[in-house]
């Protein structure tokens, strides 16, 4: 669906590297989350903008540019529910994943690749927490 929407938040919302935020228009709000997205291990991650207006949701569709009607506020939950319990799951594991490495440091058991992977880890720890904190702010 086609909106008439704010030239700079148009812009918002097609900057696929855009912070997470929340702007409010007269008639409608814009809500852009930038979230980690774990696949194969690996953490990247995808900004999503969703546009609500008369209490519904439509979601930012980059391949069309366009928006798609998400549903509901209720819809909108468990959209982002999925997401965040699969994060938070992550980040779970990378804390366990560290503390036992820390764990074999002290007791002087590490190998060689150690300090590569504790970084790696605590990199992917700290981008996760970075975009959660600022989608929160959002």
């Amino acid at each position: 669906m086609k909106f008439k929407l704010n030239e700079y938040i148009k812009n918002d919302i097609e900057n696929k590297d855009h912070p997470s935020d929340f702007e409010i228009a007269k008639d409608y709000s814009v809500l852009i989350l930038r979230l980690p997205f774990i696949k194969d291990d690996k953490v990247e991650v995808i900004s999503y903008a969703f546009f609500i207006k008369d209490d519904k949701i439509y979601i930012y569709d980059r391949k069309s540019d366009d928006f798609v009607l998400l549903g509901d506020f209720m819809k909108l939950h468990d959209f982002l529910d999925v997401r965040i319990d699969k994060i938070l799951a992550k980040l779970n594991k990378f804390h366990i994943q560290i503390a036992k490495m820390e764990d074999d440091l002290y007791e002087n058991s590490i190998d060689k690749s150690f300090a590569n992977e504790w970084l790696k880890l605590k990199k992917d720890l700290v981008l996760i927490e970075r975009l959660t904190g600022h989608a929160i702010v959002a």
